[in-house]
């Protein structure tokens, strides 16, 4: 995640659990007091823990504090309030997402292998973070418990459905896509960010090029050999449905 700048002189950690219910310093979350720092790090797992667990709208910033071991203080001055823990939290890596995959789609690249790359870096999106941020995330999307936030992530989620859709393009221009199509595949490529997403969140299984090559080239150009090899049963064959007039 990109760091928001740094300050030397927060406010001590054991000094300040008194309540405080005006945010801290105008540079923090907006305008950036330094997620680099051990204990705002450290305040954002603690918050990642909280979110996923019940939900944004539940979530107190005194839950948080104690998750974290830190006084209110302390999150107020590192990012303003609890939303700005959720911005820091899912909307920065997104939109810093988004940033890398423009630049993809404005690269001189084969239109197969920007595919891959759009969806390979979707899938690794905060893959080295820990998992209760993309738990957040899912619940966020899919959770009645995170209404509160959901606006927000809404917006950027369908920008990045958007970029695939720009990134299809280029398929149907050179005649290797039906324009017929290009909705349905946008829709499975979805379906395969999904999955491979809660395949590393809930399985432990990660993802890899590799791997989204093979889902892409399935997708694209099937898994039916056209003829079967010594042994097999004969392949499926496409029947055309055809109907009679009197």
């Amino acid at each position: 995640m990109t760091p928001l700048g740094t300050d030397p002189t927060p406010p001590d950690p054991i000094k300040t659990n008194n309540d405080v219910s005006a945010p801290g310093p105008e540079r923090n979350a907006a305008g950036g007091s330094g997620t680099s720092n051990v204990t705002a790090q450290a305040i954002l797992r603690a918050a990642a823990k909280v979110f996923a667990r019940v939900g944004y709208d539940a979530a107190t910033v005194r839950e948080i504090a104690a998750e974290a071991k830190c006084g209110k203080p302390m999150i107020y001055y590192y990012f303003k309030d609890k939303a700005g823990l959720a911005r820091e939290l899912l909307l920065v890596p997104i939109l810093e997402l988004t940033a890398r995959i423009e630049q993809l789609l404005a690269q001189p690249l084969d239109p197969v292998e920007r595919l891959e790359r759009i969806v390979g870096a979707i899938v690794a999106l905060d893959r080295d973070d820990d998992l209760d941020r993309m738990r957040f995330a899912f619940a966020t999307l899919f959770s009645p418990l995170n209404a509160g936030f959901r606006d927000q992530i809404d917006k950027s989620s369908c920008r990045l459905i958007e970029l695939v859709d720009q990134a299809c393009q280029p398929l149907v221009e050179s005649g290797r896509l039906d324009p017929s199509r290009r909705p349905h595949l946008v829709a499975a490529i979805r379906g395969i960010i999904t999955v491979r997403m809660l395949d590393w969140l809930f399985s432990n299984q990660p993802s890899s090029p590799e791997l989204i090559r093979r889902d892409l080239e399935l997708l694209l150009y099937g898994g039916l050999r056209s003829e079967p090899e010594s042994g097999d049963s004969p392949p499926i064959e496409r029947q055309r449905v055809t109907t009679e007039r009197d």
